[in-house]
């Protein structure tokens, strides 16, 4: 064994995955689990991703879907990047949105970042917040070879105990219709959360008659 190597504890320490994930932790999702994605409401939610532009994407011809367990994952994974606490956040970006929620009707076994036994495989929580992606990536590809169907992770913007994030592997593109899928308007009562939970003000945007203007220099 090795001597432990002192380094910074700035210094970012998520490498890639090792050569043998055989026994990595599984996570089972069952029958009856509901899957949520947000979206908007022009377009299909089941779309699998291969471009590199989300975290856990595949390479083609594979791509990824990022879910939720939790019904407001996938609005605050939408807003994160873009909003803070206390910042207005304007009711017309909620209407154009919904949430799906797909039950599945079979058992998908999930690589579980959240097991503290992932990290004698060298996982941390970089993983699931660190900027670009090719390291998560990296880990994606190897896992869906190793033989999961997808990643359980904590997500970057929701700091809750619950909520888990789901990313799906499965064939790149529009996965069509999934059976017993329901669509679900962002609604008062979901607009109510987002205010008590993550301290969002919802409102409509000012009309310019509303606001207040400084003078010209």
């Amino acid at each position: 064994m090795g001597a432990v190597t002192l380094v910074s504890r700035a210094t970012l320490l998520q490498a890639l995955p090792p050569g043998n994930l055989g026994h990595f932790p599984g996570y089972p999702l069952g029958a009856g689990q509901h899957l949520w994605r947000a979206g908007r409401i022009d377009k299909r939610p089941w779309w699998y991703c291969n471009k590199g532009d989300c975290r856990f994407d595949l390479a083609p011809p594979l791509g990824t879907c990022h879910m939720g367990t939790d019904d407001l994952a996938g609005i605050i994974e939408i807003l994160g990047p873009h909003v803070k606490p206390g910042d207005l956040l304007a009711s017309e970006f909620l209407d154009k949105r919904t949430i799906w929620e797909w039950p599945l009707s079979g058992t998908l076994i999930a690589a579980d970042f959240v097991s503290t036994v992932a990290s004698g495989f060298g996982v941390t929580n970089e993983l699931c917040a660190m900027t670009p992606y090719e390291i998560p990536q990296a880990w994606a590809t190897a896992l869906q070879q190793a033989g999961f169907q997808a990643v359980r992770y904590r997500t970057r913007f929701d700091t809750g105990e619950k909520a888990r994030g789901i990313a799906h592997f499965d064939h790149a593109g529009d996965a069509g219709v999934r059976a017993g899928e329901q669509s679900h308007a962002i609604d008062a009562s979901v607009r109510s959360r987002l205010e008590s939970e993550f301290g969002l003000k919802v409102a409509p945007r000012p009309l310019l008659g509303e606001l207040d203007l400084a003078p010209p220099p």
